[in-house]
Order: C-alpha cells, then structure tokens, then sequence
C-alpha cells in the first residue's frame, strides 16, 4: 500500500448472472426514476478497502482469491431498509458456507478490515425516500430468491465517502473476472 496515494474508495463487488443482473437492473432504474436517484449495477459487496491500495495490486489480490471460486448462490431473506444511503432499500440474503469461504480468501489477502457486510443488494440510493416510500416499495419490488453471484468486480472512487448520488456516479470498474460455473 503507497502511503502517498490519495485516498480512495476501493471495494470487491459480487455480480448477480446476466438475466439476474438485467432483471435487477429494470428495477433499481425504475426506482432511481422515481425518487430521483441514479442507476448503478446491481451488485453485493464482499470486501470493502476504503484505502489507498494500488489498483493493479488490488487486481492481482483478487484475481489469486477467485482462482477455483465456483459461482456462489444465496438465498433471499426478504427486503428491509435503512436510513443509511447505502442501505437506503435493498435484498438481504443468508451467509451460506461459499460466501464465508469466499470472504475469508478475500480477507486473507488483504489487511484485516473492520468490513463485515452482510449480503444485501441495494435496490436504489436516496437521500430523500421517506420510510413510508421504502415500506410501499417492498411490496412491489421483485427480486430473485435464489441469486446467483457468477463475476468479481474491482470498484474504486477517488475519496472515501459514498453519501449521495454524485458518488455513486463515481464509481469505475478496473477489474471484472468470471466465477466457475458450478459442474
């Protein structure tokens, strides 16, 4: 890690399969439309940096974790919501033994974290989406139970905030990989 490098965002994302990520994607745009947000992949986020790591370093680290991953699939346990703005509405799904597995690879690669996420899959980003919104929303919203994490995205943006919507529009993907398919 370059001390002398600015700061930046830099987190490990997992990619819902194509026709999951496309499905997904109708509705996170749907709300982002709707309360005035922005549109982004749909995305669970297995490892957070937020340092000044060097991409190309981060790339290799990865790329060594996920040689041999097969594709993970989780389970949904239903829709919550946060007043978080990274967790404004979204998925939550269980931590099943492929996930840890995978997170534990990830996390032996790197310096220890604080990160501790739990799988979710945020659905829109709003600073301004009251809480009777998020409850309506719930009850229309339709998500894959059983999702299915086939890539490996390497995201970075300059800073270490992500607390409104120019922020997300930050984010550029320096490294995407292909899990196995299961055999």
């Amino acid at each position: 890690m370059d001390q002398n490098k600015p700061h930046k965002d830099v987190s490990i994302w997992l990619v819902p399969s194509e026709d999951q990520r496309v499905a997904l994607r109708k509705e996170v745009d749907r709300l982002a439309a709707r309360y005035g947000s922005c549109g982004f992949t749909p995305h669970i986020t297995a490892y957070y940096l937020g340092t000044s790591w060097d991409d190309n370093e981060v790339v290799k680290l990865v790329n060594e974790a996920s040689v041999g991953v097969e594709q993970i699939e989780v389970v949904a346990e239903g829709i919550d919501y946060t007043d978080v703005f990274t967790q404004t509405l979204f998925v939550k799904y269980r931590v099943n033994q492929a996930y840890e597995d995978y997170y534990q690879k990830l996390r032996s690669r790197f310096m220890p974290s604080d990160y501790r996420g739990e799988p979710h899959l945020s659905l829109v980003y709003s600073k301004s989406m009251s809480n009777e919104n998020k409850e309506e929303e719930k009850g229309r919203i339709e998500y894959p139970k059983n999702l299915v994490l086939d890539r490996v995205q390497v995201i970075v943006k300059e800073g270490l905030t992500i607390k409104k919507e120019e922020d997300v529009l930050e984010w550029q993907v320096v490294w995407e990989g292909q899990l196995n398919k299961h055999n």
